[in-house]
This record gives C-alpha cells, sequence and structure tokens, in this order.
C-alpha cells in the first residue's frame, strides 16, 4: 500500500485517490520535430499518440490540485471576470522522480481540466507545480 492510499483509507473517496492526493492526473509534454529543409528550427508536431501534437509521459499519478491565486480582474468593477488564476500542483515523490516534470509540460486532471506548467519544484517530498489553467 502506498503512502497517499494509507493516509485516505478511513476516509470515503474514490477508487484509487486519497484525502491527501485527491485527484489523478496525466502528465504529458507538446512533441517537437526539427525543421525540414534549410529552416534548421524546431516546432511543434500537429499529431502525437493525444492527436493533439502531445505524447503522454505518465498517467494515473496521483495529486492535489489547489488554487495559488485567484487572479486579477479585468474591470473596475466588483463583478468583472476574474483571468488568470494560478494553481499549485502537489505530487508526492513516490509517484515521479526527480526531473520527471519539466516547464512547459501540461498536466490534465480527473476533471477534465488542463493546467500548463510554468515551474516545477522538486523537493523531497516530491513535486509542486506552479501552473496556469488552460482553456478548454
Amino acid at each position: 500500500m502506498m503512502p497517499w492510499e494509507a493516509a485516505g483509507s478511513d476516509v470515503s473517496t474514490p477508487p484509487g485517490t486519497s484525502a491527501l492526493y485527491p485527484h489523478l492526473v496525466t502528465v504529458s509534454r507538446l512533441r517537437t520535430v526539427a525543421g525540414t529543409g534549410g529552416t534548421g528550427g524546431i516546432g511543434l508536431d500537429p499529431v502525437s499518440d493525444t492527436g493533439i501534437g502531445e505524447d503522454i509521459l505518465y498517467n494515473n499519478i496521483p495529486a492535489a490540485i489547489m488554487v495559488r491565486a485567484a487572479g486579477r480582474s479585468k474591470g473596475p468593477l466588483p463583478a468583472d471576470v476574474v483571468y488568470r488564476p494560478s494553481w499549485n500542483i502537489t505530487i508526492p515523490a513516490v509517484a515521479l522522480a526527480e526531473n520527471d516534470v519539466r516547464d512547459q509540460d501540461i498536466v490534465a486532471d480527473d476533471s477534465g481540466y488542463r493546467y500548463a506548467v510554468a515551474a516545477a519544484q522538486w523537493t523531497p517530498l516530491g513535486y509542486t507545480l506552479y501552473c496556469q489553467r488552460l482553456e478548454i
């Protein structure tokens, strides 16, 4: 039994998750290809195993997803739309190794939201990913 499974054993949670890490996420990376001909550049490959130019690196990784900053309002009124909130995604060290996640990787959660990793910080306890939620 993994530590995140043991921690949630007395709490009613969905199968495979826990109270500490209640979400399951998928980590993917944009596929890049070398330029053809004399261009010498690097670009995104439009098709890969996900169909959207991404390669799935890790599946069913336990994670905790928390809002880091609520964002800013676009206008002067209190009811104006808030945009660009930032999110922290925490992943335990036993789930992924150091250097497994990089900046600009994409994290998709079990609710259908996708996040772009702005910075990936490794500690002995695991990853803290500083992210922006992508538009669906």
